[in-house]
């Protein structure tokens, strides 16, 4: 699948998307404390060589978000295609995007800007199952995970299959409860010196900490990179249409 990497900006005096320059170097940098670990898990069995993403693979799609917005147009892309079985694994540290991410998704399935979407970090998953013509979603914050009587509850190998999973630190599931064939985004945050490199000389483009009305006071509002892993023949051919839709999104 040919790799699109692009800019994203949703502010309306200067939506765009265009050819990204220059690379990951400095975030590869970043990253390079948790690779032993990725590479651990590889050795140990966590993670299954072929299935699961190495550390450094190239992304199927790869997308720079330079406001809040962008990640919503991410995830409103996203969720206008819904399949019982569709899991979503949402990497990256606290605040950087997934449940900005999340939140959007459900509120574009049940098309209510203003739905209440509170977050599963204390009940676990939360269940949206109320629409008669939808796969329910349960979305899923695996953060306080800490036992295997936990995950056994939420009985995983069976849920998955039946309803659209959004999954915040997904790293928690067993391998033997993963799915083969999921989508993954990695976000991170870019830093002021990443952000110049990325925006360039394009003054439209503003590098802006400012919250909208509903987001989390934790949430960080830095830019963001993603990158998007398609597990499986079926999702790598959705992202070309997410991709296409999304460019059509942030032209608007």
């Amino acid at each position: 699948m040919a790799r699109l990497r692009t800019h994203a900006c949703s502010n309306k005096n200067s939506n765009n998307i265009r050819s990204m320059n220059g690379d990951l170097s400095k975030l590869k940098k970043r990253g390079l404390q948790v690779v032993g670990e990725v590479v651990k898990d590889f050795l140990i069995g966590n993670k299954r060589v072929g299935i699961d993403p190495m550390p450094y693979q190239e992304a199927d799609l790869e997308l720079v978000l330079f406001d809040e917005e962008a990640t919503r147009n991410l995830a409103r892309a996203f969720a206008s295609e819904l399949l019982p079985g569709d899991v979503y694994y949402l990497k990256g540290s606290v605040g950087v995007g997934k449940s900005v991410f999340s939140r959007e998704f459900i509120r574009a399935v049940y098309d209510e800007d203003d739905l209440t979407v509170t977050s599963p970090t204390f009940n676990l998953v939360n269940v949206y199952d109320d629409l008669v013509d939808e796969t329910p979603i349960h979305h899923y914050d695996l953060y306080r995970v800490d036992t295997l009587e936990e995950m056994i509850r939420l009985n995983l190998m069976y849920t998955l299959p039946n309803v659209v999973s959004l999954i915040e630190w997904p790293d928690k599931i067993d391998k033997r409860e993963a799915p083969e064939e999921r989508i993954e985004l990695h976000f991170f945050s870019l830093t002021p010196e990443e952000y110049r490199e990325y925006a360039g000389e394009d003054e439209r483009i503003k590098f802006s900490m400012n919250q909208s009305d509903d987001s989390d006071p934790y949430e960080d509002n830095r830019p963001r990179i993603v990158k998007i892993y398609g597990i499986g023949q079926q999702f790598k051919e959705r992202l070309l249409r997410v991709a296409e839709d999304f460019k059509t999104k942030v032209d608007k």
